[in-house]
């Protein structure tokens, strides 16, 4: 029986060796007698969620696109409006010999296209990605609150094994 507890202890061990990827002189570890106090100071999810959200990568990059987005639409309306307008050099040579040489502006006039649709596509895409940004912050949020309780739950663990089960070992 006591081999086949020591042979159980080895076994355990070596499982949290691997856990912690220990290897050589690093195996050698020993547990203290005594395990430390639960830490005391309680961390309020409030604040846990708020960090989480503004240290976000994928949140700053769809906070990013948000604000790409924003300033694109006022360059949408221009481009709505004006499409197709150019600005070149002019240069044309007559039969006569002459030429004429100048700056030279190209714009349509959009009698049917006033750019409704590329102004709407603009607003839809900043809509979109604003839905896109809540849904995330939403599905953060809800990672920080499931780990909290996690936390929660072991910290209740480790508090038991504390007051009842290692005195109770202790006395057997």
């Amino acid at each position: 029986a006591l081999a086949d507890a020591e042979l159980e202890v080895a076994t355990a061990r070596e499982r949290v060796n691997v856990l912690l990827g220990l290897w050589g002189d690093e195996t050698r570890w020993r547990m203290p007698p005594r395990l430390p106090e639960v830490p005391a100071d309680e961390v309020a999810p409030g604040d846990l969620e708020a960090r989480a959200v503004e240290g976000r990568f994928d949140l700053a990059a769809l906070r990013a696109e948000i604000e790409a987005l924003a300033q694109s639409q006022g360059l949408t309306r221009i481009t709505s409006v004006l499409p197709e307008l150019s600005v070149d050099a002019h240069y044309e040579r007559e039969p006569e010999g002459d030429a004429t040489r100048g700056p030279a502006i190209a714009l349509p006039l959009s009698i049917f296209n006033r750019g409704e649709a590329a102004r709407a596509r603009a607003k839809y895409l900043l809509l979109q990605a604003g839905d896109r940004y809540a849904a995330l912050a939403l599905e953060v949020r809800s990672e920080v609150r499931a780990a909290f309780a996690r936390m929660e739950t072991a910290k209740r663990k480790a508090e038991f094994y504390r007051t009842a089960v290692l005195p109770t070992q202790q006395v057997v």
